[in-house]
């Protein structure tokens, strides 16, 4: 924790305070992010950027003020202050929003589970990056460009203080890469891409990411339709985590208190099938998720979201929990310069007992990729229709690749028809959802 910005910390409170303000939070971000991409066997971008910004949300009148500033100069800071207490003359009475979290010591979260020292030269992430386009062409001469590749790297440094003598820091480290793989032969064309985050340089895998991005679009390449009907279905853990991140207002209490969670009255009710339990684990090790605090500096804690099929609780903030009058389960979300939401962690499935053999056994579809899901999807009614591509199985054997069907459903439906969920955990690729695999029933596929 760098003192001077603790001190500049204490300043905002202790002006905001003086200003008239009942009660105050200051944020500060501090982001470092190194970015490469290549371009034709060159670097294109080389970027480095830097970002600071500090956001206060102040109470004065039982009205809600936010402000934000870019500046460290103490001018700007108490401007930022004055503006937030200036914002509240024009708010609406906030019966449910308030600052209350308290720790009576400093709460800090800079350990080798969110920050690691990197020792990697610049000449090998240079040299990482140069790779992730030219890879895939090595592996094949129908591979005629990666046009989307990137290297990442990024610091973020996140402080939270509040009037009621709180002191929040955390520092995490994250790689990220991705590359794709564009193919043209015999008159066709298909592309894919693939992608990994860690936290280290070292867990990225160069050849995985490029093995994985070329293989799909080569199989793609050759890939047909199946017969208009109704399928059993596996998402693969990236397509899954972006279902559940559509349909995550069924888990926000944010929603169900402004009226727009159709699961609002539903808790203590069976929404699914009776083997799924989905948890949030704010400190579980392996997830890029990982918080040791939320937003408003409340200690992360796991909940269950659903536990053996029943709907079991709702993500909560300090306002979700005042208005429900329930627990504070330390999940909100707030930058700098936004107002007070809700936010997942890591979510993780429990695991089932279906074998690998029984969940491809039979007649069932793998979906790799999609296209249109959230143009696709109402979050209030469940239905969704996107295009979907993958593979067709058939009594455990890979059969062909599958393009150009749609497939349709009921998210909330699907909670309940499941056909089986597999005994080993796999991660997305954003390592924020950790689930085994599972095998979805009765979904229709649009087809030939």
């Amino acid at each position: 924790m760098d003192p001077i910005i603790e001190k500049k910390l204490a300043f905002v409170l202790e002006y905001a305070k003086k200003k008239g303000a009942t009660k105050s939070e200051v944020l500060f971000h501090d982001n470092a992010k190194f970015s490469l991409k290549s371009n034709d066997g060159e670097l294109e971008q080389y970027s480095i950027a830097n970002s600071q910004v500090w956001g206060i949300r102040v109470v004065k009148d039982r009205k809600i003020g936010l402000s934000y500033s870019e500046s460290l100069e103490e001018n700007a800071l108490t401007e930022m202050v004055d503006q937030a207490l200036n914002f509240t003359k024009y708010s609406a009475v906030d019966e449910f929003q308030d600052i209350s979290i308290v720790h009576a010591d400093k709460i800090i979260s800079d350990s080798a589970q969110v920050y690691r020292q990197d020792e990697t030269s610049l000449a090998e992430k240079i040299d990482f990056a140069l790779s992730l386009e030219a890879a895939p062409k090595k592996l094949d001469s129908a591979v005629v460009g990666s046009p989307y590749n990137g290297y990442s790297d990024i610091i973020s440094k996140n402080y939270i203080a509040n009037s009621e003598g709180t002191i929040c820091f955390e520092k995490q480290k994250v790689f990220s890469c991705f590359t794709s793989a564009l193919i043209e032969k015999d008159g066709k064309s298909a592309m894919n891409w693939h992608g990994n985050n860690a936290r280290t340089f070292a867990e990225l895998g160069l050849d995985d990411v490029v093995n994985t991005s070329y293989n799909l679009a080569s199989e793609l390449l050759n890939g047909e339709q199946i017969k208009t009907g109704h399928y059993d279905i596996i998402f693969s853990q990236d397509q899954l985590a972006t279902l559940l991140n559509i349909f995550a207002t069924l888990f926000s209490g944010k929603k169900a208190m402004d009226g727009r969670n159709p699961y609002r009255d539903k808790l203590g009710e069976k929404i699914a099938h009776q083997s799924l339990t989905i948890k949030d684990i704010p400190l579980y090790t392996a997830g890029l998720g990982y918080q040791l605090f939320d937003s408003e500096g409340c200690l992360g804690q796991e909940i269950a979201l659903i536990d053996r099929g029943l709907l079991n609780e709702f993500y909560h903030n300090s306002e979700t929990a005042n208005y429900f009058k329930c627990k504070n389960n330390g999940h909100a979300s707030r930058t700098a310069r936004s107002a007070l939401k809700i936010a997942s962690s890591n979510l993780v499935i429990s695991l089932g007992a279906t074998s690998h053999n029984e969940l491809y056994g039979g007649t069932v579809l793998e979906i790799l990729e999609t296209g249109g899901v959230h143009s696709g999807a109402d979050p209030i009614s469940g239905d969704f229709s996107f295009a979907g591509a993958g593979y067709l199985w058939k009594n455990g054997k890979k059969i062909h690749p599958v393009k150009g069907v749609t497939v349709s459903g009921n998210f909330y439906q699907m909670l309940k028809n499941m056909a089986g969920i597999g005994d080993k955990l796999y991660p997305d690729i954003a390592k924020r959802l950790f689930a085994p695999i599972i095998r979805w029933s009765d979904l229709t596929i649009g087809g030939s």
